[in-house]
């Protein structure tokens, strides 16, 4: 239980700390430094780790097919449009507001759009009215 908190931490500090280095560039203009960050950690770095830790990389590739990986890249592009949006809403808002209002929103609906695509009959059992009722106090 220890070692989940402190990984929990781990990963709050790190999430919470991505964007510090914007304020040490400060000649640089957003779309530089978001070009940077998605050039080094969405594609080199990323890209690093899958070889290092899958023996054969290409042969998943092939096995997976033109469809999976195609949606993959749809659906990472669309991310991607929201992280930039994210770096705009840093830069105009804050860091804290703009967190605040994303991690709200994707924490919510990540809950709420699962349940309901997937698990429409628990939707209002005891256990999916305290998942609503937890989706509520995120928002408010």
């Amino acid at each position: 239980m220890l070692v989940a908190f402190m990984l929990v931490l781990l990963a709050g500090g790190t999430s919470g700390s991505f964007a510090v280095p914007m304020k040490h560039v400060r000649g640089w203009q957003w779309e530089h430094i978001w070009l940077v960050w998605s050039f080094l950690g969405m594609l080199v770095i990323t890209l690093a780790i899958a070889m290092a830790t899958v023996p054969d990389l290409g042969a998943v590739y092939r096995v997976a097919g033109l469809l999976p990986l195609a949606l993959t890249a749809l659906y990472g592009m669309i991310w991607g449009a929201g992280t930039v949006l994210l770096g705009l809403g840093i830069t105009r808002v804050g860091l804290a507001l703009s967190f605040g209002i994303v991690l709200g929103t994707s924490s919510s609906l990540g809950t709420i759009i699962p349940l309901v695509m997937l698990h429409r009959d628990r939707l209002f059992t005891l256990a999916g009215l305290f998942m609503l009722a937890g989706v509520a106090v995120i928002l408010g």
